[in-house]
């Protein structure tokens, strides 16, 4: 039986991805991503810190991802709901996880740290966040120029020059989400809203340019077999592809 798909896509293909940098003329780094209707922007800010005596010389990176109401009527004014914090608590482990961006480069001079602020907002909601935060996450990093800061050695002031430092990303680790129904048959690759809302369960694999893998995620739902979740791994890898190219394109536009 060939599974109909409201879009007209077959389970294996994701829907058209966009992105675009440097948007947010205010932000160190900024990207917009749109995946079919799904519409997310990201921006990077900085502040300077002292860094913590348990990790002398190592700075801050802190992901946050925004569902408003204004991007979907599921999601309600108040406090981020429980799918905002989770999403926001994997891009984090992501970042860990890879290393894609080293703490220990976010030292200066020995004796400040920057901390860096990554906002995720949601502006459009149709399904599949994850992947598009994700994408919007590594190109706003990839974007990012931070002031040259010096610390005098005499007095310890602080000088910001006008000279910018591009953020080294170390690696692009992508994710690829898929959905499921009960008997874990009828799987479909970056789900629309109506395509999650339906399923039976939600699995997102998140993958570095090797393809080893970083990081499963998957929020509740019924248990996949395993032969399924293999065959899930390996269409990631080989959709992951055209991704890394898409963020490859997109970081030899970032001016040196």
């Amino acid at each position: 039986m060939v599974l109909e798909r409201s879009d007209g896509r077959d389970c294996w293909k994701t829907r058209r991805t966009i992105i675009n940098v440097g948007s947010i003329g205010t932000a160190y780094g900024s990207a917009l991503v749109r995946r079919g209707k799904t519409t997310i922007v990201c921006g990077v800010k900085g502040e300077l810190a002292n860094s913590r005596p348990e990790n002398p010389g190592d700075g801050f990176l802190v992901v946050n991802l925004d569902l408003p109401p204004l991007c979907c009527p599921l999601f309600k004014p108040g406090p981020p709901s429980e799918q905002s914090q989770s999403i926001s608590q994997f891009l984090n482990d992501i970042v860990t996880s890879s290393g894609c961006v080293v703490l220990s480069d976010l030292s200066i001079e020995g004796q400040l740290v920057w901390c860096l602020f990554v906002d995720i907002i949601c502006l459009e909601y149709d399904g599949n966040v994850i992947d598009a935060a994700v994408l919007a996450m590594l190109a706003a990093l990839t974007n990012t120029k931070l002031p040259k800061i010096t610390v005098s050695n005499d007095n310890g002031e602080i000088k910001v020059s006008e000279a910018l430092e591009i953020l080294a990303v170390k690696s692009q680790p992508v994710t690829t989400t898929f959905v499921y129904q009960q008997d874990g048959g009828h799987v479909m690759v970056d789900p629309s809203f109506e395509e999650e809302y339906d399923a039976a369960g939600i699995l997102s694999i998140t993958l570095q340019e090797d393809g080893s893998l970083v990081k499963l995620y998957k929020p509740g739902g019924l248990q996949l077999p395993d032969s399924v979740l293999e065959q899930c791994i390996a269409k990631a890898r080989s959709l992951s592809k055209d991704m890394w190219h898409l963020l490859k394109t997109v970081s030899e536009t970032v001016e040196t």
